[in-house]
């Protein structure tokens, strides 16, 4: 991949600093590999040209510029960059075959000078210019000298935000306009104003180093700042101190909104406001839910289980949370919670008995519930996977998915490390498996290189036969105005029912056009689905309409497909 860098005459741009990053959720999970420095830097020559020659293969690898040079405006250096290019249409073929230009804008110089109450100048306070300057760190703000001036350089054309921190005054931010006319900025620093804040548990206790940040001030990010630009911590360390107290002597005199984060309690937020008071802050402590699990007709402790913690969105949206799992073993359990914008329970499995759930649900600042679990012995609920000769098929993968147990898939594939946030288990050699005892009505849903299924049972059912039926497969074109589409994501996924005590089977896959606007599923469930080019408000597409075609695939079928063929 390679390019060239232009000033707003057409003269090259040397020296401009090109980092490229992958484009999250537009390439396969198998294909991701992070880039090493020395892999994804370089700068450009006098030329302006730029060029990348360790790019991952595909033609569904997709990636992001991030441009920043000192005296020309630049892309975000705390994110993942991307927005000049994106702005000018840059697409990902012109970077591919070399006719990529990217056109960065000079910027101005902005200069001034801080004084305190006294008319003292001040020096070493913070001035950083834009709405979000946590995200342009080091690209975007400046110290002042010992004589109070600053000077911030590639600063764009129009309306932004200054903002002027330091422990010799209360904080103040400005709209400036930027262009010719702007002349050096003098700012007269009021008196800070005491926010003392004194952090307390449930019982009252003081709670020492508890962590403040500073997220929003005046409906702005304007404050926010982290790392080696930190000039709090090197004043005023945002934490409490042995006794709980945050004390900031220097606060402006409106309100700040907060987040506090301690070890072993949740979090909270708060927006607060300079007083002659102190604050009262109560931090919940983590919720734990322990007990002991036991068989229910010998009551003998099961020594091997799996401790699942629950979450409740909302009544009717509970979510079995498979990847935070933990193996619990001797008959005890313990699993703890933090989050306290929703409600809790749990779900312990072992092999040989029923699920069991918990029917109360809990939140953050509950007494902690301690449980004695009782698990109802049950037959084996097994199963054994057939080809549609009848054939056994080995290392199959079985997934099973309820009301609380969601199924969630991309391009059939599991994410995630130990657990991953489906239950799935593969077939032995006979193409047999075993799930534990299911409390609710359930779906299986079994993904084999011959072929796939899925069935629905009811709670007392067990897993039985299930046969595989050969994949299908679905070509297309994606058109526009009679043109080919290239480099468009196209999705396809089964059409799914939703009620309440409904299996939550979600399956969906993602191609990306080639050149010519073709596109190619191998394997795809034969079961009514749906197609469309990817058209989203949050993602960036070329195409200007999309529409949804349903399909009734059938085993074996190949089907081809246009979409876009009829005009929108």
């Amino acid at each position: 991949m390679s390019g060239r860098v232009l000033d707003e005459a057409g003269k090259p741009i040397a020296g401009v600093k090109v980092s490229i990053d992958y484009a999250y959720g537009h390439f396969k999970p198998e294909n991701f590999v992070v880039p090493s420095i020395s892999d994804s830097q370089t700068t450009t020559d006098a030329e302006g040209r730029w060029r990348f020659e360790t790019i991952m293969p595909g033609s569904d690898v997709k990636v992001r510029l991030r441009l920043t040079h000192p005296d020309y405006v630049s892309d975000k250096v705390r994110q993942i960059g991307g927005e000049i290019a994106s702005k000018q249409s840059v697409t990902e073929w012109q970077i591919r075959d070399g006719s990529a230009v990217i056109v960065m804008q000079r910027g101005y110089v902005v200069t001034g000078k801080v004084m305190d109450s006294a008319g003292h100048p001040v020096e070493n306070a913070l001035v950083a210019w834009g709405e979000d300057a946590y995200a342009r760190l080091g690209s975007q703000d400046t110290r002042t000298k010992a004589d109070g001036s600053f000077q911030l350089g590639a600063v764009p054309a129009g309306s932004t935000r200054l903002t002027v921190i330091t422990d010799k005054g209360m904080p103040q931010t400005r709209k400036i306009e930027v262009g010719e006319a702007l002349q050096p900025i003098d700012i007269r620093l009021q008196p800070g104003k005491r926010l003392k804040i004194r952090f307390v548990d449930n019982a009252g206790q003081p709670i020492p180093d508890v962590h403040v940040g500073i997220t929003r001030w005046r409906g702005q990010q304007s404050m926010f700042f982290e790392g080696s630009n930190n000039l709090f911590e090197a004043i005023s360390p945002l934490r409490s101190d042995r006794d709980g107290i945050f004390d900031w002597t220097w606060a402006p005199d409106d309100e700040v909104h907060f987040v506090f984060s301690g070890k072993g309690f949740s979090s909270a937020d708060a927006s607060l406001a300079a007083s002659d008071s102190e604050h009262a802050q109560t931090l919940h402590r983590l919720l734990t839910i322990s007990g002991t699990v036991k068989d229910a007709t010998t009551g003998r402790p099961i020594d091997r289980f799996l401790a699942i913690p629950i979450i409740h969105f909302s009544p009717d949206f509970p979510m079995v949370e498979r990847q935070d799992a933990k193996r619990q073993s001797g008959g005890k359990f313990s699993l703890g919670y933090d989050r306290t914008d929703i409600e809790h329970g749990l779900q312990i499995e072992a092999p040989g008995y029923l699920t069991w759930r918990t029917s109360q649900r809990f939140k953050m600042g509950d007494k902690k519930p301690t449980l004695d679990v009782r698990l109802q012995p049950t037959k084996p609920y097994a199963g054994r996977v057939l080809d549609s000769a009848g054939q056994p098929v080995s290392d199959a993968a079985v997934f099973v998915a309820t009301a609380y147990q969601h199924l969630d898939l991309s391009d059939l594939k599991n994410r995630g490390g130990d657990f991953h946030s489906n239950y799935d288990l593969s077939t032995d050699a006979e193409g047999r498996f075993e799930i534990v005892g299911q409390m609710e009505r359930y779906a299986l849903v079994v993904v084999a290189n011959q072929g796939f299924t899925q069935v629905e049972r009811q709670a007392g059912d067990l897993p039985g036969e299930l046969r595989i039926q050969p994949w299908a497969r679905v070509t297309g074109e994606l058109v526009e105005a009679g043109e080919p589409v290239k480099g468009c994501t196209v999705r396809l996924f089964p059409i799914r029912s939703r009620a309440d005590d409904n299996p939550r089977v979600d399956i969906q896959f993602s191609e990306t056009t080639l050149s010519d606007g073709t596109f190619t599923f191998d394997r795809v469930p034969p079961v009514p689905s749906q197609v469309h080019g990817d058209l989203h408000f949050s993602v960036e597409s070329p195409l200007m309409s999309s529409r949804y075609m349903p399909m009734a695939l059938l085993p074996g079928e190949e089907r081809q497909v246009v979409l876009g063929g009829g005009g929108a």
